[in-house]
């Protein structure tokens, strides 16, 4: 069957994945390379934890640094196109917290902060809701879970924090105002960002645009390796693990990457 019987199940799609792999593998080659190099940091820094609360977070943000990382390899191999993008954000986010983080010991207390508040905002939503829901519910017992959650709260000496200002402290701004803000479009399910989906020529509609594509490949995949080599570069910084000059070269060959293909317009 083909694609607009069974999308990207079909062989059709598998046959576009092919070509888009065959396309682009310098781009593939590289990441997976980059992959393998973040990888040996992961191993490195998990020696050096310890009994370290704060060194376990720093791990555990890296962690998820690395899956979204892998995410997006395979995401763009198989041709889709909004999807990677949204985990391209969530990676991005990652990398301030986790840089963020090591810049300023503060920002574990404001994530603990926010997981916190989160629990508090569901919490109320389910207290304060109208519907059958609350039928299914203790009170009592949400009452006390509220109490112990407010309680635990007052211990922190932070207050909570946007991602704008997390991302200044991780010393990536430039990232939040540029191709952070513009991935967000996606995520957010835009209506500019869905004309994706819509096959114009000459300023009319022509027909629906589905199945496995490629814009913006180069430019995102070269994003994701400058990202995650940020992410390793403040685990050099923290755990002193001696990579500076392999990450330095492989700065030079993603810079190298971006340059020629401008920005995510």
């Amino acid at each position: 069957m083909g694609i607009l019987e069974s999308g990207y199940f079909s062989d059709e799609a598998n046959n576009s994945s092919d070509f888009i792999k065959k396309s682009y593998d310098k781009y593939f080659s590289e990441y997976e390379s980059i992959n393998e190099l973040a990888h040996s940091i992961l191993n490195r820094s998990y020696t050096l934890i310890g009994d370290s609360p704060e060194k376990l977070v720093i791990i555990t943000l890296y962690s998820r640094i690395l899956t979204s990382y892998q995410s997006i390899y395979h995401l763009y191999e198989r041709g889709y196109y909004a999807e990677p993008r949204i985990i391209l954000r969530s990676l991005i986010e990652l990398v301030f917290y986790l840089s963020a983080s090591i810049n300023d010991p503060k920002v574990i207390k404001i994530l603990q902060l926010k997981d916190e508040n989160q629990k508090l905002k569901s919490l109320n939503r389910i207290i304060h809701s109208n519907t059958n829901l609350k039928a299914f519910q203790d009170k009592k017992k949400l009452e006390s879970i509220k109490e112990d959650i407010e309680e635990r709260k007052k211990i922190f000496e932070v207050t909570d924090m946007g991602i704008e200002s997390i991302s200044k402290i991780a010393k990536m701004h430039d990232f939040y105002i540029t191709v952070y803000s513009i991935l967000c479009l996606t995520a957010h399910h835009n209506l500019t960002d869905l004309e994706t989906h819509i096959e114009i020529q000459d300023g009319l509609i022509m027909g629906l645009s589905y199945g496995p594509t490629d814009p913006k490949l180069e430019f995102n995949l070269a994003t994701s390796m400058e990202v995650i080599l940020l992410a390793m570069e403040a685990m050099e910084d923290y755990f002193h693990l001696k990579v500076k000059s392999e990450l330095e070269l492989k700065h030079d060959i993603i810079k190298n990457y971006l340059s020629r293909k401008g920005s995510d317009s």
